[in-house]
Protein backbone atom coordinates (compact mmCIF):
# COMPACT_ATOMS: atom_id res chain seq x y z
CA UNK A 1 0.00 0.00 0.00
CA UNK A 2 1.19 3.50 -0.75
CA UNK A 3 0.87 6.45 1.56
CA UNK A 4 -1.97 8.79 0.73
CA UNK A 5 -1.11 12.05 -0.97
CA UNK A 6 -2.28 15.37 0.45
CA UNK A 7 -5.00 15.55 -2.20
CA UNK A 8 -6.21 12.05 -1.33
CA UNK A 9 -6.23 12.89 2.40
CA UNK A 10 -8.27 16.03 1.69
CA UNK A 11 -10.75 14.00 -0.35
CA UNK A 12 -11.08 11.44 2.43
CA UNK A 13 -11.69 14.21 4.99
CA UNK A 14 -14.48 15.63 2.83
CA UNK A 15 -15.94 12.15 2.40
CA UNK A 16 -15.77 11.52 6.14
CA UNK A 17 -17.46 14.85 6.88
CA UNK A 18 -20.21 14.16 4.32
CA UNK A 19 -20.73 10.69 5.76
CA UNK A 20 -21.03 12.07 9.30
CA UNK A 21 -23.60 14.60 8.17
CA UNK A 22 -25.84 11.87 6.82
CA UNK A 23 -28.12 10.02 9.17
CA UNK A 24 -26.61 6.55 8.93
CA UNK A 25 -27.34 5.58 12.52
CA UNK A 26 -24.56 3.17 13.51
CA UNK A 27 -22.73 3.45 10.19
CA UNK A 28 -22.78 1.47 6.96
CA UNK A 29 -21.96 1.79 3.30
CA UNK A 30 -18.90 0.72 1.32
CA UNK A 31 -16.85 2.11 -1.53
CA UNK A 32 -13.99 0.85 -3.69
CA UNK A 33 -11.39 3.30 -5.01
CA UNK A 34 -9.14 2.44 -7.97
CA UNK A 35 -6.12 4.46 -9.11
CA UNK A 36 -6.70 6.39 -12.30
CA UNK A 37 -3.71 4.75 -14.03
CA UNK A 38 -5.34 1.30 -13.86
CA UNK A 39 -7.97 -0.05 -16.22
CA UNK A 40 -11.03 -0.98 -14.14
CA UNK A 41 -14.50 -2.31 -14.87
CA UNK A 42 -17.46 -1.75 -12.55
CA UNK A 43 -20.17 -4.35 -11.92
CA UNK A 44 -23.38 -2.55 -10.92
CA UNK A 45 -25.34 -5.67 -11.92
CA UNK A 46 -23.88 -7.43 -8.86
CA UNK A 47 -25.67 -5.08 -6.46
CA UNK A 48 -29.36 -4.85 -7.35
CA UNK A 49 -30.71 -5.35 -3.80
CA UNK A 50 -30.77 -2.41 -1.38
CA UNK A 51 -29.74 -4.68 1.50
CA UNK A 52 -26.62 -5.84 -0.38
CA UNK A 53 -23.80 -3.64 0.94
CA UNK A 54 -21.05 -4.70 -1.44
CA UNK A 55 -19.25 -3.14 -4.40
CA UNK A 56 -17.52 -5.10 -7.17
CA UNK A 57 -14.86 -4.00 -9.66
CA UNK A 58 -12.43 -5.77 -11.96
CA UNK A 59 -8.86 -4.66 -12.65
CA UNK A 60 -7.42 -5.58 -16.03
CA UNK A 61 -4.20 -7.59 -15.77
CA UNK A 62 -1.62 -8.54 -18.34
CA UNK A 63 -2.51 -11.41 -20.60
CA UNK A 64 -6.18 -10.34 -20.92
CA UNK A 65 -6.98 -11.53 -17.41
CA UNK A 66 -9.00 -9.82 -14.71
CA UNK A 67 -8.59 -9.39 -10.97
CA UNK A 68 -12.03 -9.22 -9.33
CA UNK A 69 -12.29 -7.10 -6.15
CA UNK A 70 -15.20 -6.86 -3.74
CA UNK A 71 -15.68 -4.52 -0.78
CA UNK A 72 -18.26 -5.99 1.61
CA UNK A 73 -20.01 -4.98 4.85
CA UNK A 74 -22.42 -6.91 7.05
CA UNK A 75 -24.02 -4.87 9.83
CA UNK A 76 -23.90 -6.49 13.30
CA UNK A 77 -27.68 -6.86 13.40
CA UNK A 78 -27.92 -8.32 9.88
CA UNK A 79 -28.17 -12.09 9.40
CA UNK A 80 -25.11 -13.98 8.26
CA UNK A 81 -27.04 -14.97 5.15
CA UNK A 82 -25.95 -11.61 3.70
CA UNK A 83 -22.87 -13.57 2.62
CA UNK A 84 -25.11 -15.26 0.06
CA UNK A 85 -24.88 -12.10 -2.03
CA UNK A 86 -21.15 -12.73 -2.42
CA UNK A 87 -21.80 -16.41 -3.12
CA UNK A 88 -24.22 -15.54 -5.94
CA UNK A 89 -21.73 -13.11 -7.48
CA UNK A 90 -18.90 -15.64 -7.22
CA UNK A 91 -21.07 -18.25 -8.91
CA UNK A 92 -21.68 -15.73 -11.69
CA UNK A 93 -17.93 -15.15 -12.09
CA UNK A 94 -17.16 -18.87 -12.18
CA UNK A 95 -19.87 -19.29 -14.80
CA UNK A 96 -18.29 -16.57 -16.95
CA UNK A 97 -14.74 -17.96 -16.70
CA UNK A 98 -15.24 -21.66 -17.24
CA UNK A 99 -11.82 -22.24 -18.81
CA UNK A 100 -9.80 -20.82 -15.90
CA UNK A 101 -10.24 -20.05 -12.22
CA UNK A 102 -10.84 -16.31 -11.67
CA UNK A 103 -8.59 -14.30 -9.36
CA UNK A 104 -10.84 -12.91 -6.62
CA UNK A 105 -10.18 -10.82 -3.50
CA UNK A 106 -13.09 -10.07 -1.14
CA UNK A 107 -12.47 -7.84 1.87
CA UNK A 108 -14.53 -5.96 4.42
CA UNK A 109 -16.26 -6.13 7.81
CA UNK A 110 -18.03 -9.48 8.13
CA UNK A 111 -18.91 -9.07 11.86
CA UNK A 112 -18.34 -12.78 12.52
CA UNK A 113 -15.84 -12.95 15.36
CA UNK A 114 -16.01 -16.40 16.95
CA UNK A 115 -13.32 -17.90 14.71
CA UNK A 116 -9.65 -18.45 15.53
CA UNK A 117 -7.89 -17.84 12.17
CA UNK A 118 -4.32 -18.64 13.24
CA UNK A 119 -4.88 -22.39 13.00
CA UNK A 120 -5.13 -24.46 9.85
CA UNK A 121 -7.97 -25.17 9.43
CA UNK A 122 -9.60 -22.33 11.43
CA UNK A 123 -11.33 -23.32 14.65
CA UNK A 124 -14.30 -21.97 16.61
CA UNK A 125 -13.59 -19.95 19.76
CA UNK A 126 -16.58 -20.97 21.90
CA UNK A 127 -20.12 -22.33 21.81
CA UNK A 128 -21.96 -19.04 21.93
CA UNK A 129 -25.15 -18.49 19.87
CA UNK A 130 -23.05 -16.85 17.16
CA UNK A 131 -21.25 -20.12 16.53
CA UNK A 132 -23.81 -20.91 13.85
CA UNK A 133 -22.77 -17.72 12.03
CA UNK A 134 -19.12 -18.78 12.22
CA UNK A 135 -19.93 -22.22 10.81
CA UNK A 136 -21.95 -20.56 8.03
CA UNK A 137 -18.92 -18.43 7.07
CA UNK A 138 -16.50 -21.38 7.19
CA UNK A 139 -18.79 -23.43 4.97
CA UNK A 140 -18.90 -20.53 2.51
CA UNK A 141 -15.08 -20.48 2.37
CA UNK A 142 -14.95 -24.23 1.77
CA UNK A 143 -17.57 -24.11 -0.97
CA UNK A 144 -15.61 -21.57 -3.02
CA UNK A 145 -12.02 -22.56 -1.97
CA UNK A 146 -11.31 -19.14 -0.47
CA UNK A 147 -8.40 -18.35 1.85
CA UNK A 148 -8.68 -15.90 4.76
CA UNK A 149 -5.43 -13.93 5.37
CA UNK A 150 -6.11 -11.80 8.50
CA UNK A 151 -5.02 -13.55 11.70
CA UNK A 152 -4.81 -10.61 14.16
CA UNK A 153 -7.68 -8.96 16.00
CA UNK A 154 -9.12 -6.04 14.03
CA UNK A 155 -11.42 -4.76 16.83
CA UNK A 156 -9.36 -4.02 19.95
CA UNK A 157 -12.40 -3.64 22.26
CA UNK A 158 -13.49 -7.27 21.76
CA UNK A 159 -10.18 -8.76 20.65
CA UNK A 160 -11.89 -10.45 17.68
CA UNK A 161 -11.09 -10.60 13.98
CA UNK A 162 -14.08 -9.03 12.27
CA UNK A 163 -12.42 -7.52 9.19
CA UNK A 164 -11.41 -10.26 6.76
CA UNK A 165 -9.53 -10.57 3.46
CA UNK A 166 -10.62 -13.54 1.33
CA UNK A 167 -8.76 -14.62 -1.81
CA UNK A 168 -9.05 -17.36 -4.39
CA UNK A 169 -5.34 -18.25 -3.98
CA UNK A 170 -3.21 -18.09 -0.78
CA UNK A 171 -0.28 -16.39 -2.53
CA UNK A 172 -2.53 -13.74 -4.10
CA UNK A 173 -2.66 -11.71 -0.85
CA UNK A 174 0.54 -11.01 1.12
CA UNK A 175 1.99 -8.58 3.66
CA UNK A 176 -1.18 -8.24 5.75
CA UNK A 177 -0.79 -5.57 8.44
CA UNK A 178 -3.04 -4.05 11.11
CA UNK A 179 -2.92 -0.32 11.92
CA UNK A 180 -4.95 1.75 14.34
CA UNK A 181 -7.94 3.47 12.74
CA UNK A 182 -10.36 6.32 13.48
CA UNK A 183 -13.27 4.10 14.60
CA UNK A 184 -13.52 1.12 16.93
CA UNK A 185 -12.05 -1.05 14.14
CA UNK A 186 -8.41 -1.09 13.09
CA UNK A 187 -7.31 -0.68 9.48
CA UNK A 188 -6.31 -3.79 7.51
CA UNK A 189 -3.64 -3.13 4.88
CA UNK A 190 -2.48 -5.81 2.47
CA UNK A 191 -0.69 -6.30 -0.85
CA UNK A 192 -2.07 -8.10 -3.91
CA UNK A 193 0.40 -10.01 -6.09
CA UNK A 194 -0.80 -9.07 -9.57
CA UNK A 195 0.50 -7.23 -12.62
CA UNK A 196 -1.96 -4.64 -13.97
CA UNK A 197 -1.97 -3.94 -17.67
CA UNK A 198 -1.36 -0.22 -17.20
CA UNK A 199 1.35 0.64 -14.68
CA UNK A 200 3.20 3.92 -15.05
CA UNK A 201 6.63 3.04 -13.73
CA UNK A 202 8.52 5.90 -12.10
CA UNK A 203 11.47 7.32 -14.03
CA UNK A 204 14.75 5.55 -13.33
CA UNK A 205 18.39 6.47 -13.89
CA UNK A 206 20.16 5.07 -16.97
CA UNK A 207 23.90 5.63 -17.50
CA UNK A 208 25.11 6.44 -21.02
CA UNK A 209 28.27 4.31 -21.21
CA UNK A 210 28.97 5.28 -24.83
CA UNK A 211 29.54 8.88 -23.66
CA UNK A 212 31.68 8.13 -20.61
CA UNK A 213 34.98 9.91 -19.96
CA UNK A 214 37.23 6.84 -20.07
CA UNK A 215 40.47 8.59 -19.07
CA UNK A 216 38.80 10.38 -16.20
CA UNK A 217 37.18 7.20 -14.91
CA UNK A 218 40.46 5.26 -15.11
CA UNK A 219 42.17 8.02 -13.13
CA UNK A 220 39.40 7.94 -10.51
CA UNK A 221 39.68 4.13 -10.28
CA UNK A 222 43.42 4.39 -9.69
CA UNK A 223 42.88 6.97 -6.94
CA UNK A 224 40.21 4.76 -5.32
CA UNK A 225 42.64 1.84 -5.33
CA UNK A 226 45.43 3.87 -3.69
CA UNK A 227 43.16 5.43 -1.07
CA UNK A 228 41.70 2.03 -0.20
CA UNK A 229 45.03 0.34 0.54
CA UNK A 230 46.42 3.42 2.31
CA UNK A 231 43.47 3.45 4.74
CA UNK A 232 44.55 0.23 6.53
CA UNK A 233 41.80 -2.13 5.22
CA UNK A 234 42.91 -4.92 7.62
CA UNK A 235 41.54 -2.86 10.53
CA UNK A 236 38.02 -2.91 9.06
CA UNK A 237 35.55 -5.71 8.58
CA UNK A 238 34.81 -7.25 5.20
CA UNK A 239 31.50 -5.40 5.03
CA UNK A 240 33.18 -2.11 5.97
CA UNK A 241 35.73 -2.50 3.18
CA UNK A 242 32.99 -3.34 0.69
CA UNK A 243 30.88 -0.30 1.65
CA UNK A 244 33.91 1.98 1.28
CA UNK A 245 34.81 0.53 -2.12
CA UNK A 246 31.22 0.58 -3.38
CA UNK A 247 30.57 4.18 -2.27
CA UNK A 248 33.75 5.47 -3.90
CA UNK A 249 33.14 3.59 -7.14
CA UNK A 250 29.50 4.72 -7.35
CA UNK A 251 30.60 8.33 -6.89
CA UNK A 252 33.10 7.97 -9.74
CA UNK A 253 30.43 6.44 -11.98
CA UNK A 254 28.07 9.39 -11.46
CA UNK A 255 30.93 11.85 -12.02
CA UNK A 256 32.46 10.51 -15.25
CA UNK A 257 29.52 8.70 -16.88
CA UNK A 258 26.55 10.83 -18.05
CA UNK A 259 23.07 9.61 -17.14
CA UNK A 260 19.45 10.44 -17.85
CA UNK A 261 16.05 9.69 -16.37
CA UNK A 262 13.86 7.47 -18.55
CA UNK A 263 10.46 5.82 -18.45
CA UNK A 264 9.35 2.41 -19.65
CA UNK A 265 7.32 2.36 -22.87
CA UNK A 266 3.68 1.36 -22.46
CA UNK A 267 3.01 0.80 -26.18
CA UNK A 268 3.17 -2.65 -27.77
CA UNK A 269 6.16 -3.03 -30.14
CA UNK A 270 4.20 -5.01 -32.76
CA UNK A 271 1.54 -2.29 -33.16
CA UNK A 272 2.99 -0.43 -36.16
CA UNK A 273 2.01 2.93 -37.60
CA UNK A 274 0.01 1.24 -40.35
CA UNK A 275 -2.00 -0.71 -37.77
CA UNK A 276 -2.62 2.42 -35.71
CA UNK A 277 -3.91 4.16 -38.85
CA UNK A 278 -6.37 1.32 -39.46
CA UNK A 279 -7.40 1.36 -35.79
CA UNK A 280 -8.29 5.06 -36.02
CA UNK A 281 -10.37 4.31 -39.11
CA UNK A 282 -12.09 1.48 -37.22
CA UNK A 283 -12.90 3.79 -34.30
CA UNK A 284 -14.44 6.38 -36.61
CA UNK A 285 -16.64 3.73 -38.23
CA UNK A 286 -17.61 2.46 -34.79
CA UNK A 287 -18.73 5.93 -33.77
CA UNK A 288 -20.82 6.26 -36.93
CA UNK A 289 -22.32 2.80 -36.53
CA UNK A 290 -23.23 3.49 -32.89
CA UNK A 291 -25.20 6.64 -33.72
CA UNK A 292 -26.74 5.33 -36.92
CA UNK A 293 -29.06 2.51 -37.93
CA UNK A 294 -27.63 2.36 -41.43
CA UNK A 295 -26.81 -1.34 -42.24
CA UNK A 296 -24.04 -0.52 -44.78
CA UNK A 297 -22.18 1.56 -42.17
CA UNK A 298 -22.41 -1.27 -39.62
CA UNK A 299 -21.20 -3.74 -42.23
CA UNK A 300 -18.24 -1.46 -43.02
CA UNK A 301 -17.38 -1.26 -39.33
CA UNK A 302 -17.44 -5.04 -38.91
CA UNK A 303 -15.24 -5.46 -41.99
CA UNK A 304 -12.74 -2.89 -40.69
CA UNK A 305 -12.79 -4.44 -37.20
CA UNK A 306 -11.97 -7.88 -38.60
CA UNK A 307 -9.22 -6.38 -40.73
CA UNK A 308 -7.58 -4.79 -37.68
CA UNK A 309 -7.81 -8.08 -35.75
CA UNK A 310 -6.12 -9.95 -38.60
CA UNK A 311 -3.38 -7.32 -38.84
CA UNK A 312 -2.72 -7.46 -35.10
CA UNK A 313 -2.51 -11.23 -35.06
CA UNK A 314 -0.20 -11.31 -38.09
CA UNK A 315 2.05 -8.57 -36.71
CA UNK A 316 2.24 -10.19 -33.28
CA UNK A 317 3.05 -13.57 -34.83
CA UNK A 318 5.85 -12.06 -36.94
CA UNK A 319 7.22 -10.20 -33.92
CA UNK A 320 7.34 -13.35 -31.78
CA UNK A 321 8.77 -15.60 -34.51
CA UNK A 322 11.29 -13.21 -36.06
CA UNK A 323 12.17 -10.57 -33.48
CA UNK A 324 11.85 -12.61 -30.28
CA UNK A 325 12.29 -16.19 -31.52
CA UNK A 326 15.26 -15.26 -33.69
CA UNK A 327 17.10 -13.75 -30.71
CA UNK A 328 16.79 -16.87 -28.52
CA UNK A 329 20.39 -17.92 -29.22
CA UNK A 330 22.00 -14.51 -29.70
CA UNK A 331 20.12 -12.58 -26.99
CA UNK A 332 18.08 -14.90 -24.72
CA UNK A 333 17.46 -12.03 -22.31
CA UNK A 334 15.16 -10.37 -24.84
CA UNK A 335 13.16 -13.58 -25.24
CA UNK A 336 12.67 -14.11 -21.50
CA UNK A 337 11.75 -10.45 -20.99
CA UNK A 338 8.89 -10.98 -23.43
CA UNK A 339 7.83 -14.19 -21.68
CA UNK A 340 7.79 -12.47 -18.28
CA UNK A 341 5.83 -9.52 -19.68
CA UNK A 342 3.03 -11.91 -20.68
CA UNK A 343 2.51 -13.03 -17.09
CA UNK A 344 -0.50 -11.54 -15.35
CA UNK A 345 0.32 -12.68 -11.81
CA UNK A 346 3.39 -12.69 -9.62
CA UNK A 347 2.60 -16.07 -8.10
CA UNK A 348 4.60 -18.99 -9.50
CA UNK A 349 1.84 -21.61 -9.83
CA UNK A 350 -1.79 -20.40 -10.15
CA UNK A 351 -4.80 -22.28 -8.85
CA UNK A 352 -4.97 -25.77 -10.36
CA UNK A 353 -8.06 -27.75 -11.29
CA UNK A 354 -8.12 -31.54 -11.57
CA UNK A 355 -11.06 -33.95 -11.45
CA UNK A 356 -13.46 -31.08 -10.68
CA UNK A 357 -11.37 -30.16 -7.60
CA UNK A 358 -9.57 -26.86 -6.97
CA UNK A 359 -6.08 -26.85 -5.45
CA UNK A 360 -4.99 -23.52 -3.93
CA UNK A 361 -2.37 -24.29 -1.25
CA UNK A 362 1.26 -25.01 -2.16
CA UNK A 363 1.07 -28.52 -0.71
CA UNK A 364 -2.10 -29.41 -2.63
CA UNK A 365 -0.66 -28.01 -5.87
CA UNK A 366 2.53 -30.04 -5.45
CA UNK A 367 0.53 -33.20 -4.76
CA UNK A 368 -1.75 -32.60 -7.77
CA UNK A 369 1.23 -32.05 -10.09
CA UNK A 370 2.99 -35.08 -8.65
CA UNK A 371 -0.07 -37.27 -9.23
CA UNK A 372 -0.36 -36.03 -12.81
CA UNK A 373 3.32 -36.58 -13.64
CA UNK A 374 3.26 -40.00 -11.99
CA UNK A 375 0.29 -41.05 -14.10
CA UNK A 376 1.96 -39.91 -17.31
CA UNK A 377 5.69 -40.66 -16.98
CA UNK A 378 6.33 -43.12 -14.12
CA UNK A 379 5.39 -46.76 -13.60
CA UNK A 380 4.65 -46.73 -9.89
CA UNK A 381 5.72 -50.13 -8.54
CA UNK A 382 6.18 -48.91 -4.98
CA UNK A 383 9.96 -49.52 -5.00
CA UNK A 384 12.22 -46.51 -4.61
CA UNK A 385 15.77 -46.70 -6.02
CA UNK A 386 18.70 -46.66 -3.62
CA UNK A 387 21.17 -43.87 -4.20
CA UNK A 388 24.03 -45.52 -2.37
CA UNK A 389 27.34 -43.96 -1.43
CA UNK A 390 28.87 -41.21 -3.53
CA UNK A 391 31.91 -42.03 -5.67
CA UNK A 392 33.36 -38.57 -5.06
CA UNK A 393 35.39 -37.31 -2.15
CA UNK A 394 33.77 -34.75 0.20
CA UNK A 395 34.36 -31.10 -0.63
CA UNK A 396 37.35 -29.74 1.34
CA UNK A 397 37.59 -26.30 2.94
CA UNK A 398 37.05 -23.60 0.31
CA UNK A 399 39.37 -20.62 0.03
CA UNK A 400 39.29 -17.65 -2.37
CA UNK A 401 42.40 -15.90 -3.64
CA UNK A 402 42.98 -12.86 -5.82
CA UNK A 403 43.29 -14.84 -9.05
CA UNK A 404 39.96 -16.60 -8.44
CA UNK A 405 38.12 -13.34 -7.84
CA UNK A 406 39.79 -11.76 -10.88
CA UNK A 407 38.73 -14.71 -13.04
CA UNK A 408 35.07 -14.37 -11.96
CA UNK A 409 35.08 -10.62 -12.64
CA UNK A 410 36.58 -11.15 -16.12
CA UNK A 411 33.81 -13.66 -16.91
CA UNK A 412 31.03 -11.14 -16.18
CA UNK A 413 28.67 -10.41 -19.06
CA UNK A 414 28.63 -6.62 -19.62
CA UNK A 415 25.13 -6.86 -21.14
CA UNK A 416 23.57 -8.14 -17.91
CA UNK A 417 21.65 -5.91 -15.51
CA UNK A 418 23.01 -4.59 -12.24
CA UNK A 419 22.75 -6.64 -9.09
CA UNK A 420 21.59 -5.48 -5.64
CA UNK A 421 24.73 -3.31 -5.37
CA UNK A 422 23.62 -1.23 -8.44
CA UNK A 423 27.09 -1.59 -9.98
CA UNK A 424 27.04 -2.46 -13.67
CA UNK A 425 29.20 -5.37 -14.91
CA UNK A 426 30.64 -2.88 -17.41
CA UNK A 427 32.28 -1.02 -14.52
CA UNK A 428 33.47 -4.03 -12.53
CA UNK A 429 34.95 -5.66 -15.61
Amino acid sequence: MRHLSSQAESSLQKLRKTTQEREFGRGGGVFLAVADNLTSIGHPEFCTDDSNESVWASIKLRGNKLLHLCSFYKPPSAPVSRIDYIADNLANLYQRTRRSCPSVVVYGDFNVGDIYWSTDPPTLLNTSPSTADAEYLLNFLDDYSLTQSVTQASRPASGKTLDLVLSSAPSLVTNVRIHSGLSDHDIVIFTINAKPSRVNKPPHKVHLYNRMSLEGFKGAATSINQEFFNSNPDARSVNGNWVMFKTSLASAVDTFIPWKMTKAKSSLPWVTKAIKRQMRKRDKLHSLATHSNNPPIKASYRKQRNKVVDMLRSSHSNYVNNEIGGSLDSNPKRFWNYVKSCRSESIEVPTLQSSNNLYVSSKDKAQALNNHFKSVFVDDDGILPEIGLSDYLPIPYLSFDVNGVKKQICNLNPNKACGPDNLSPRILK
